[in-house]
This record gives structure tokens, sequence and C-alpha cells, in this order.
């Protein structure tokens, strides 16, 4: 077998302290990628003449291996990181950064929707949900009410009647709809 990075032939198999081992799946010699060191980096990534090359993520410096031609600056990580940032920013100008019942507003992570019909429920808002479009997460947006934990946890054992939150959706949505025009 031909090592990845150096070209050097290697055995498919080897015996080290009388016990045998299966190196066919290996991809790098014994010199470049020694034995039991799980070295998982692409080992031929460090050559200049390759098109691809090692590069540092301007937010975290964690290595990342990037094909010449890329321009991305930034790892997967904080690049999804920064999309979920981004539309939880535009969920927070649509919807504000207050409970729509109780005005709270110390923490967003206490900030959760609620879907007014639950059969139109596609999915919930959560950060999970953020990798989807943004035309997708609008429209699920759209069809709910904006409620602290505590208010939330009333509209489901029925302290807050569905009137309330009905006439609250309707004003909220509405008043957007026309500072949209």
């Amino acid at each position: 077998m031909e090592c990845k990075k150096c070209g050097s032939n290697f055995p498919r198999q080897i015996k080290i302290n009388e016990k045998r081992y299966n190196l066919q799946n290996r991809k790098y010699c014994l010199d470049c990628s020694p034995f039991k060191e799980h070295n998982t980096k692409k080992l031929e990534c460090s050559n200049e003449n390759s098109p691809i090359a090692e590069k540092k993520c301007e937010l975290c410096n964690k290595s990342m291996f990037r094909k010449l031609e890329r321009k991305g600056k930034l790892c997967w990580s904080c690049t999804n990181r920064k999309t979920r940032k981004d539309k939880t920013d535009k969920i927070k100008s649509i919807v504000g950064n207050s409970c729509w019942f109780c005005g709270y507003s110390k923490c967003w992570q206490a900030i959760e929707f609620h879907h007014v019909n639950p059969e139109e429920k596609l999915f919930g808002l959560t950060v999970r949900e953020m990798q989807f479009a943004w035309e997708k997460i609008e429209k699920e947006v759209k069809k709910c009410v904006v409620a602290c934990s505590c208010c939330h946890r009333e509209i489901h054992c029925g302290i807050i009647s569905c009137v309330e939150v009905n006439e609250i959706w309707n004003k909220k949505w509405s008043e957007h709809n026309s500072n949209k025009r």
C-alpha cells in the first residue's frame, strides 16, 4: 500500500509485540502517522503543492483544511453559530425582545413561541430550527405569540385563555403589518 503523504510503500499487516495488526485501512505509513496515535488530520495537506491548505478560523482559531480557492475564513461551527445568531436577531427585530403578555425582557433564552393554532404548527422554533431557510422560519414565527416561560406555562394550563391569546396575536401581528407598509 502507498502512503498518501510521503508516497512510500507499507505492508498490509504488521506484527507488534507478538500481535498481528491489519494496516489495510490506513492512509499513511507508520513513519508519517505513528501506530496508535489516532492521527486523523489530513497529513497530505501539509505539502506546499497540495490544492488543500491548513487555515485558522478567525473566531475560534481552530485549524481547518480548505481548498485554496475557497475564501471561507470561519470554521463550520462558527459559521453555523453566526447564521443562527443572525436569524435570531431578525426574529427579535420582528417580534421584539419581551413577552407579549407580561413584558418580561431580562433573558431572551426564557422567551418562547406559542403556536396559536397547534394544527398549523410545522415545527417548534428552537435553536435547531435556525438552520432552515429564513422564509420557512418567518412563516412559522407569524403563527405564534411570544411569551416568557412562565406565561407560556399559564397558557397551557388555562390561566391565560385562548381568547386572550388570539386577541394579543391579532393585535400584535396587525400592528406589525401596518408598520411594515
